[in-house]
């Protein structure tokens, strides 16, 4: 058993945690890859990878829920995130 638990950021789905995000607009001005998104991940202390956080974003925009031109929630993901 480990010593201290792994940090909530690399426990919970990377798809939620970048829905939640976009919908709290704090990557808003982060500029970088994937509209802020990596930038704004890359700042916590324990950050995950940031392959991890690109290929979260580039499932999100698979399904529809994030727009590929300006990184965007999509209606979908207003729906997946469960504010709309």
């Amino acid at each position: 058993m480990e010593e201290t638990q792994q940090s909530e950021l690399l426990r919970t789905p990377l798809e939620e945690m970048i829905l939640q995000a976009k919908l709290l607009n704090v990557t808003e001005g982060e500029g970088g890859e994937y509209g802020g998104i990596v930038s704004f991940f890359n700042k916590a202390i324990d950050p995950p990878h940031s392959k991890s956080v690109s290929n979260a974003v580039e499932l999100l925009i698979s399904i529809g829920a994030m727009d590929e031109s300006n990184f965007e929630l999509t209606d979908l993901g207003y729906r997946l995130s469960g504010m709309r």
